[in-house]
């Protein structure tokens, strides 16, 4: 009975192998079926990570070319504005230089028109004054004449 012992014992250390190879086998193809499905999802997970990451950075970009450009439109407003400012002062300050150069010729002309009157006039008055003293004196002679032509 011991080679039935034996047999049996040989038959169970021959099943419990068996076992072992069945069970890893199955492990084996356990683990490959989670992996092959890890893999996928890790796949489309990753897929849909860089669909996201590039919608959300094109979305940044578009927003900062569009801050950027109103940046650059606000400078270059500014920028013109200041160009127009000094450009308007310049013109400003050679118009200023201009009517102060006509005030000033025409001031002179006033002054000169007012001094030549001003002689003409004084030029009047003494010639005036120099014609009435002269028939003054010509008829206080005569009146004088008249008086001593009388007592004599």
């Amino acid at each position: 009975m011991s080679t039935g012992l034996e047999n049996l014992a040989y038959l169970e250390r021959l099943e419990h192998r068996a076992a072992a190879v069945v069970q890893r086998a199955f492990r084996r193809f356990m683990r490959m079926i989670f992996w092959r499905k890890y893999l996928v999802a890790t796949k489309a997970a990753t897929s849909i990570q860089r669909c996201a990451r590039g919608y959300i950075i094109r979305r940044l970009v578009r927003q900062w070319v569009a801050r950027r450009e109103s940046l650059v439109t606000k400078a270059q407003a500014v920028i013109r504005g200041k160009l127009a400012r000094d450009a308007a002062m310049r013109s400003r300050k050679f118009d200023e230089a201009a009517a102060a150069d006509v005030q000033r010729v025409f001031r002179g002309y006033m002054i000169r028109r007012r001094a030549r009157s001003g002689r003409r006039e004084r030029a009047a008055i003494k010639l005036q004054a120099v014609w009435r003293g002269a028939v003054g004196r010509s008829r206080a002679d005569r009146e004088f004449l008249e008086l001593q032509a009388v007592t004599i």
